[in-house]
């Protein structure tokens, strides 16, 4: 039993420390208290218990390096950092194991000095990412943030970023100096949560060692992120150290010391990687056995000095690269050394000479570990590492001798040192190691897989710590209902996955997409508390083709990390079928996903909840009820009569209990971001005509100040439920669009942006003006939308032509026909720079003289053709002041240098008599500016130079492979156009025709819609007098036990559907009042233990039960027989 072996390890304390009488020191201590400051690292997936004295994780019961957070397991009992060399011979450390300490609270005076008072420094300040995002949005100042000590050196920067460091400055000018948050200053934490504190060596005697103090300030950190995955079961340590001492310590060394205890303490191995520069400890078999033990498959838990000391001057290649002394070199692990519980010279360390040997690669006696066996005397090679085998091979606990001879596993203790090195007055040096903790298949792969974690903790240090959090954890809130849990999650502004826009680059990953972007979310439920696996109920993941993920583990096994459905994000999830008034755990985590990085799907931290379905005591609109059960829109929004855009609204039920029952309106309008977004990159095939020639290099599109957003209202109450300025530039995006986009008032938002497509195909004008209304010209038995196909009575002021739209004939066309608007759109639009450059305007060709263009590919230089092409707005035709011109360009498609109709027929319609024109291609100018100046510059450029003008054409080419065919026209079979009369070879002058572009929602946009009839109501007097006949108590009888109970040491059981306010009595059959419970509280449960009014336990036997509430200010009353039947309890004797 650990009770048992925590005094041992206090006899042997007080033994070799409180006991011994310390030697004469010739170095001046102060007369501090012992550092009692403590605080727990417990954002991610470890919960460690960190102190301010040395040591960590035990200072006395409890010990807690929890792996997982809220298991029955700890990972280690115990650990610490151990320091010391010499001065003139004599040796000066300070380390402990389990006390005396040898690190006190508070920095040294600047003459090195020990203060006179260490208790007002007896903290270990706790801040995290969350505190700070808190306090920005207006939730105060945490206190530890709030008191932040950036005069005795905590980790602060400025308003710009910049590190503040004051401890080149005297102490008592800075002492009290707290970080000013109102300024702009933040603590400059690593991780998600960080913790900071700093002691000194000369606080007090260091019994302990039994040596003088070195005169040495440490500034401690300890972080972790909040992430799952490797770096999930990590926690990182960086030391500062300051040496405050008059003359150089030499020889000196730097160790970890670490009591692992991985579960049962009573059956581990240890083990190095002198690769790696681990140390570690994991199991001598695959079961953790004992009531603190993982049981099968246990993990594996492993420090690494991720930095060393500082040697660059010393004339030694200190890191074994090759090169002496350069920049920045390090040593890395120079020695491991084992240790077990007890004495011996490979027994527990009794004064600072033992350790100090320990961390050179001695044992206590001064002897030199040696290869094979447990390192005393079993060859006579040197070495400086012990166990740096591979288990099970040969040198590790499992084969000592190369033979297959395993060492008896027991309580092992540790120490990983580094060293020697000199430290001068003044000098600093930083020490920074993980402990990262790793569960395999069984104990021998796990040991496989701590060191392929450690690989991702390794790279981590390496890029400094910037490592991207993944998606933050989901901030859950639970309904209850009548055997029903809702949950329900979103997030906060300062969350990076606000509206579902998580996206950051992986610094890790080396290929051209390097973007993790949020990908879905996963609900678990868990059997109870203490289950930390739990099983996936439900993923709602992104409609992108991507559903399951496979990574690997590090090493060569593969598995599956993910598994969506395809279907969308949600957020939601209902639960039924549940047993009221019985606890249930829940959980849901968001996770991300690239296809290029490692781990594929990079998950977030889990939000569990734990919740008692009951009934509920609103009265819920069957309507509201019969929608939350449907997949369909249950509230289609009313568009206002002047909107432009053709987007929607829709509105869903998600929770009955908390719909309202008002108006709403939602309305578009252009809001200015702090920072525009590029636009998108569309790739493009290009025919072989086009390839004969190269096309014009294209600059990349900048990003827009404005963005569209939306605010929702709820006109009913007044209020704006939904922010859409403050969301866009939260996000630096626009206002979300999609399906569940936002949640509010029990209700979940589909906000439908126009799909990217034509509404209509027109002539607008010819020769004699206007057409009015305008005529077709499309075929509409192609699938073409809008009016269809042309007026031949009124396309043309002359004659019977009909002209229409289409792509060019090409033997590529994706339906095998040209003619089809899945064609058209391929070809024309989706296969040039599409819809990101046409939307959301409208485009006409007018046909006209006097107009020029680019005959790319028979000339290369200007020519005159009969039209121009006219980006026309957003739903303004009869607005020119924001038209602008375009730079037409087109291929001769027959040959002869002039643009005309060709004497092939086009496959839109039956029979040989639909020539078509040659091929027009639409590029943007430089000059963007509206009207003609940007096409007058290509224009005078072109002319002057006798060529293309292409250094003034712009980015864009939204289409490209348009022609014109004459539907009828005429016989070209013979492959002239003789049948075709002269003025039907070409739209007459004055012809526009007008492509009509589906609008996204534009400002001014507005919608509105009601949820009148699907609110929930409070009951009323007879409701509420009705509901009584649902109070009960549960179980009914009690039959020994419930399924309430925590322990069998606690009996519970539950009265249930009650009113917020009730007094409950329990009678004898015999009429004698036993209990009187008051009830006040919203929960419709509530707990009694089974006991008397004088805290006995109840007699077997049957009970009445009166309950009395007040409704509406009259008294109602509800009895209930209760039966019980006790558990037996048998009372031993001895």
């Amino acid at each position: 039993m650990h009770y048992i072996r925590n005094i041992c390890l206090l006899l042997v304390a007080i033994a070799v420390g409180i006991l011994s009488a310390p030697a004469v020191q010739a170095q001046s201590v102060g007369n501090c208290e012992a550092a009692l400051g403590e605080a727990y690292l417990d954002v991610n997936n470890v919960r460690a218990r960190i102190l301010n004295n040395g040591n960590l994780f035990w200072r006395g019961s409890p010990h807690v390096y929890e792996v997982p957070k809220g298991g029955a397991s700890n990972a280690i009992f115990a650990s610490g950092i151990w320091m010391g060399g010499q001065v003139a011979g004599q040796l000066r450390l300070a380390g402990s194991t389990y006390g005396p300490y040898e690190f006190w609270a508070g920095p040294l005076n600047d003459d090195g000095t020990a203060p006179s008072d260490c208790e007002p420094f007896d903290h270990v300040w706790k801040i995290s990412r969350e505190d700070i995002a808190n306090y920005e949005s207006g939730g105060g100042a945490s206190p530890d943030l709030a008191d932040w000590p950036t005069g005795m050196g905590a980790p602060t920067v400025d308003a710009n970023g910049d590190s503040i460091d004051l401890t080149s400055q005297p102490l008592a000018s800075r002492v009290d100096r707290k970080i000013n948050l109102g300024a702009g200053e933040r603590p400059d934490i690593l991780g998600d949560m960080m913790l900071w504190w700093v002691m000194n060596d000369r606080g007090n005697q260091h019994t302990r060692t039994d040596t003088p103090p070195m005169g040495v300030e440490v500034h401690g950190s300890a972080f972790a992120f909040n992430t799952a995955g490797a770096i999930g079961n990590t926690t990182f340590y960086k030391y500062r150290i300051q040496y405050k001492g008059s003359v150089p310590l030499e020889n000196t060394y730097m160790g970890l010391f670490s009591d692992p205890d991985l579960g049962n303490f009573q059956d581990d191995y240890v083990g190095s990687d002198t690769t790696l520069g681990m140390g570690f400890v994991y199991n001598a078999d695959n079961d953790d056995e004992g009531g603190e033990g993982y049981g099968e498959a246990p993990p594996a838990a492993g420090y690494d000095f991720f930095q060393g000391p500082l040697v660059d001057d010393n004339g030694i290649d200190d890191n074994g690269d090759g090169q002496v002394d350069e920049d920045n070199e390090r040593l890395k692990m120079t020695a491991f050394a084992f240790y077990n519980n007890g004495g011996g010279i490979q027994g527990d360390p009794g004064n600072g000479q033992d350790m100090y040997n320990f961390m050179q690669g001695r044992w206590k006696d001064g002897q030199r570990f040696t290869l094979g066996g447990n390192g005393l005397g079993f060859s006579n090679i040197p070495t400086s590492f012990m166990f740096p085998g591979n288990p099970p091979g040969f040198w590790s606990e499992f084969d000592s001798d190369d033979q297959g001879s395993a060492i008896s596993p027991a309580d092992r203790r540790f120490v990983m040192a580094t060293g020697p090195f000199t430290i001068k007055p003044a000098d600093e040096q930083t020490l920074v190691f993980g402990i990262v903790t790793s569960f395999g298949a069984d104990n021998l792969d796990s040991v496989q897989k701590m060191k392929s974690d450690d690989a991702i903790a390794q790279a981590a240090f390496d890029i400094d710590f910037q490592i991207p959090s993944p998606p933050n954890a989901p901030r859950v809130t639970t309904s209850v209902d009548d055997g029903t849990v809702l949950l329900e999650w979103g997030y906060r502004p300062s969350d990076n996955n606000y509206l579902d826009t998580y996206n950051v680059i992986d610094p890790f990953c080396s290929e051209v997409d390097c973007d993790y972007a949020l990908e879905g979310y996963k609900v678990y439920q868990y059997e109870n508390s203490a289950d930390q696996d739990g099983k996936i109920i439900a993923t709602y993941d992104v409609a992108n083709g991507v559903t399951k993920i496979v990574d690997t583990d590090g090493g060569d096994l593969l598995i599956v990390t993910a598994d969506g459905t395809d279907n969308g994000l949600a957020h939601s999830h209902a639960i039924t079928s549940l047993t009221n008034f019985t606890n249930y755990e829940f959980g849901v985590q968001a996770y991300a996903f690239n296809d290029d990085s490692y781990p594929k799907a990079y998950h977030g931290p889990i939000t569990r909840v734990n919740v008692v379905p009951q009934k509920t005591d609103l009265v819920l609109s069957e309507d509201a009820v019969a929608a939350a059960r449907s997949t369909d829109a249950d509230v289609f929004g009313t568009a206002g009569d002047a909107n432009i855009g053709n987007g929607s609204v829709e509105i869903g039920v998600v929770n009955p209990a908390n719909v309202t029952g008002h108006s709403y309106e939602v309305e578009f309008y252009l809001t200015t971001l702090e920072a525009g977004k590029r636009g998108p990159v569309v790739a493009r095939e290009l025919d072989a005509l086009e390839l004969a020639k190269p096309l014009p290099e294209l600059a990349p599109k900048g990003g827009a100040a404005e963005v569209v957003t939306y605010d929702v209202r709820d006109v009913t109450a007044g209020t704006k439920v939904f922010d859409g300025a403050a969301a866009s530039n939260s996000t630096g995006a626009p206002a979300p669009e999609g399906i569940d986009v936002l949640q509010y008032d029990g209700l979940s938002m589909n906000v439908g942006g126009a799909p990217d497509g034509f509404l209509d195909f027109t002539v607008v004008a010819n020769a004699s003006g206007a057409v009015d209304p305008p005529s077709g010209a499309s075929a509409d038995w192609r699938s073409f939308p809008g009016t269809g196909r042309a007026d031949r009575s009124r396309q043309q002021s002359t004659g019977t032509g009909a002209w229409h739209i289409a792509t060019a004939m090409s033997g590529a066309c994706v339906t095998g026909t040209c003619g089809d608007y899945a064609s058209f759109l391929q070809r024309s639009i989706t296969g040039r720079g599409g819809w990101p450059q046409i939307m959301p305007y409208d485009w006409e060709i007018r046909f006209e003289d006097g107009a020029f263009g680019v005959d790319w590919w028979t000339s290369g230089i200007f020519t005159e053709v009969p039209f121009s092409v006219w980006r026309t707005g957003i739903s303004t035709p009869d607005d020119t002041s924001d038209d602008v011109r375009y730079i037409a360009v087109w291929l001769d498609d027959n040959g002869n240098g002039v643009f005309d109709m060709i004497a092939n027929d086009h496959d839109s319609s039956g029979g040989a008599n639909d020539p078509y024109t040659d091929w027009i291609y639409v590029y943007s100018p430089n000059d963007m500016s509206a009207g003609q100046s940007g096409y007058d510059t290509w224009l005078a450029t072109a002319q002057s130079e006798g060529s293309d003008g292409g250094s003034t054409w712009g980015s864009e080419n939204p289409m490209g492979r348009l022609v014109f065919y004459g539907w009828n026209h005429g016989d070209v079979s013979d492959g002239t156009l003789d049948a075709v009369a002269a003025q039907d070879r070409m739209p007459e002058a004055g012809t526009v025709f007008r492509f009509s572009t589906t609008k996204p929602n534009q400002p001014a946009d507005v919608f509105s819609f009601s949820t009148d009839g699907l609110g929930a109501q409070a009951r009323d007097e007879g409701q509420q007098i009705a509901a009584l006949d649902d109070i009960g108590i549960v179980p009914n009888p009690y039959k020994g036990a419930s399924s309430y109970e925590v322990s069998q040491l606690v009996d519970q059981v539950r009265f249930t559907n009650m009113p917020n306010q009730a007094t409950i009595r329990i009678f004898t059959l015999a009429g004698t009042l036993i209990r009187t419970l008051e009830k006040n509280s919203a929960s419709a449960m509530f707990p009694w233990d089974l006991s008397t009014e004088d805290n006995l336990p109840i007699a077997s036997g049957m009970y009445i039960i009166h309950i009395e509430t007040n409704i509406e200010g009259k008294t109602q009353e509800k009895v209930l027989k209760f039966g019980v039947v006790k558990k037996r309890v048998q009372l031993n004797a001895y």
